[in-house]
């Protein structure tokens, strides 16, 4: 399979347990406005970007190379009648559950389009959909099966072929009516992963599984088993693409696992090719050129390579760093070569190959993760990205998230799982990653570790940061006094290094930075002189999010796998939370917290099954039923102009949620949107502008949203 399968998996259970964290400053309030549903229906959406992302199928008018059609791992397509100089959203596909796989044009009718499409956690959901208006409405054809490869036979546009999980399928009417056409049941014909049509017969088809090839020449009533008869292909090979050669179809490619394979003789013996390293053999496709015999392009896990004598010898086109999805070349344009990644979006060069710009504008697939608007600077905004690879995981917008440009230097293809400002310090700016905390001071241009440097050692400290007896007085904070902890004088720790999973950041007024990660819970008063990792008691696995009260530093909370800690003095003594928690699957992962900057006494949990207020400092709590149902909720802000407003994000069944009342009630503001992605993982306020919120999706990037009505008429008290 695919990375996509890996990388959705990961992203499932980061989306169920990662959020960003946000302290709010003090600011001036503005008038509470009241929501009502002429308001609500003013809201504005606009997807901004930052454009880019995954393109997981990519298909070309055979009668106009202009004219193209992507598809996405979260069930979107996009097309293109300019050659990819800008993207248009169909919104009339949009179905996030599905993995669409391979996109079709009817060389006969271009109007005429098929999409192949599956699904992660489902083996039995997927299928084929058609549109015969270019895109503007479709139908399922073929439903049940998990498609994941699809072809339709070349000089014959009625006749299909859908390879399955469960074994192939053929339709010989252009989709309207399929039979099986492998044995049903059959022990190696199953898990297909490619297919390929033979030009000269429609009747003789290939198709790779996960386990080697198979080939049938009279339309499925016999198969052979091709796995080679003198020179074989290595056992074990996951058949990724099979591609058969225009200029003769006897000389038939397959890329798998264990690298690039050849058979000249229709499949009967394989010779692999030579020249490309052993790391980056697992080949997603093989792509001859349609009109240069002996050219061949392989889109690899790392990189594009490029052959111009019939693989005997290969050169790399596209760093490593690339991971190659799709390969379109136009036999009317030649010279132009496009290619479908995993995060770089669509690129492609006008010289053969030998240089690649990005063609994204207007189509986005990132996974946002944070949030934060800077609150010194009017219309700068940052927005950090997982799953990103070498593009990096931050972005910066300099004019309220309009336009966007990578600002990640230092971070090298780190996730970044949010973003935090200190209180007080907007040219200081953390990162929390997959390794560790960085840290930027000139506004993200040059990220470093927030570790201390490589000759540091160890110094023993009590908890809390205050030295030993025998040790130098630690340099107080701006309140002259530590308010962290209640340390014992007679114990001491070590400092270390903080490394691995960092989730979340939040800092207090007199300058403590906490992370919550993977291996605990950590703070320091300074990243250069180690993080002290907090003892939570007994507990001892993963911390998925901290909160410190913005009213006394000596209350902390941190969420954990099945539920919350709470301290009361500066994390020396926890107790749970006693959360009106039901044991389902994952329902009791806290992932979010947040106390009213106002009255902190009012505090909010979010977990992967709902939301809970408490009213009272956490003595007792309810479920925050007041407009929001169940869902994964990844996201708690509040306004900091104005701390009655709050924004609440579903991640999972989708949702941004907003009250104006400090969470008395809320009201949803994409209820009505059309939008290419409605979980959303990240929100911000925009302190300038009020009526303007930022919205990061699970998987379509930011949302400005806007609300004309939500300016406040009075002045500012």
């Amino acid at each position: 399979m695919k990375l996509v399968a890996l990388r959705a998996l990961l992203a499932v259970f980061f989306a169920g347990c990662f959020a960003t964290g946000q302290v709010v400053s003090a600011a001036l309030e503005t008038p509470a406005p009241v929501l009502t549903p002429a308001l609500l229906e003013q809201t504005e959406w606009k997807v901004t970007g930052p454009f880019g992302g995954t393109v997981r199928a990519l298909a070309q008018d055979p009668t106009d190379p202009k004219r193209m059609f992507i598809g996405t791992a979260d069930g979107q397509i996009y097309t293109t009648v300019d050659g990819a100089q800008t993207w248009r959203w169909l919104p009339t596909f949009n179905r996030p559950q599905y993995i669409i796989e391979s996109i079709v044009i009817d060389p006969t009718a271009t109007d005429t389009l098929y999409a192949a499409v599956w699904v992660l956690e489902n083996d039995r959901e997927g299928g084929v959909y058609k549109s015969t208006d270019g895109g503007q409405t479709w139908r399922a054809v073929l439903n049940g099966e998990s498609v994941r490869a699809f072809a339709m036979a070349p000089g014959n546009a009625s006749v299909l072929v859908a390879g399955t999980l469960n074994g192939a399928f053929r339709s010989t009417d252009g989709g309207e009516t399929w039979a099986r056409l492998s044995p049903a049941g059959h022990t190696g014909i199953r898990n297909i992963e490619s297919v390929a049509i033979d030009p000269r017969s429609a009747d003789t088809v290939y198709v790779g599984t996960w386990y080697l090839p198979w080939k049938t020449t009279d339309g499925g009533r016999n198969w052979t088993f091709i796995h080679g008869e003198t020179t074989k292909l290595i056992e074990d090979s996951d058949i990724f693409s099979i591609a058969i050669d225009t200029f003769d179809p006897d000389r038939v490619y397959c890329s798998a696992c264990s690298g690039i394979y050849r058979s000249l003789d229709g499949g009967r013996n394989w010779t692999k090719f030579k020249g490309i390293p052993s790391s980056a053999r697992r080949t997603h496709i093989i792509f001859p050129h349609p009109t240069r015999e002996k050219e061949i392009f392989a889109g690899t896990t790392e990189g594009l390579w490029h052959t111009l004598d019939g693989g005997e010898t290969w050169r790399q086109i596209l760093p490593t760093t690339t991971t190659i999805n799709e390969i379109r070349i136009h036999p009317s344009a030649p010279q132009r070569v496009i290619v479908g990644t995993e995060n770089r979006g669509v690129l492609i060069s006008e010289d053969g190959g030998n240089t690649f710009q990005a063609y994204n504008h207007g189509f986005v697939t990132r996974r946002v993760s944070g949030l934060l608007a800077d609150s010194m600077q009017r219309g700068r905004l940052f927005a950090s990205v997982m799953f990103n690879g070498a593009e990096g995981g931050v972005y910066v917008s300099n004019d309220f998230g309009q336009t966007w440009y990578p600002s990640s230097q230092g971070l090298g293809a780190r996730d970044v799982y949010g973003l935090h400002a200190p209180v007080g310090d907007s040219r200081r700016l953390y990162a929390a990653t997959s390794d560790g905390v960085f840290v930027t001071e000139n506004g993200g241009k040059l990220w470093q570790p927030a570790n201390p440097p490589a000759t540091w050692r160890p110094t023993p400290v009590a908890p809390g940061g205050r030295q030993p007896a025998n040790t130098p007085t630690a340099r107080p904070s701006a309140k002259g006094r530590r308010a962290a902890a209640r340390p014992s004088a007679s114990r001491t720790i070590l400092r270390q290094r903080l490394k691995g999973h960092v989730v979340e950041l939040v800092s207090t007024t007199d300058g403590w930075l906490y992370a919550a990660a993977w291996e605990g819970l950590f703070r320091t008063d300074n990243p250069a002189r180690g993080w002290e990792k907090v003892s939570l008691g007994a507990y001892r696995g993963r911390v998925f999010s901290v909160a410190v009260s913005p009213q006394s530093s000596e209350v902390i909370l941190a969420g954990i796998s099945d539920g919350m800690l709470m301290s009361q003095d500066g994390g020396a003594t926890w107790q749970r939370a006693d959360l009106p928690m039901k044991a389902f699957k994952d329902a009791t992962c806290v992932q979010e917290i947040a106390f009213h900057p106002r009255r902190p006494e009012t505090m909010f949990v979010g977990t992967r099954r709902t939301a809970y207020v408490s009213f009272d400092g956490g003595k007792s709590w309810e479920r925050l039923a007041r407009g929001i149902g169940f869902g994964d909720i990844a996201v708690i802000r509040f306004n900091p102009r104005q701390a009655d407003e709050v924004l609440i994000g579903d991640a999972q069944g989708g949702g941004l949620y907003l009250s104006v009342n400090g969470g008395q009630l809320f009201h949803r503001l994409d209820q009505r949107a059309v939008l290419p992605g409605h979980r959303m993982w990240a929100a911000a306020f925009d302190v300038f502008a009020p009526g303007r919120i930022y919205a990061g999706s699970v998987t379509s990037g930011v949302m400005v949203v806007t609300l004309p009505g939500l300016s406040p008429t009075a002045s500012v008290r």
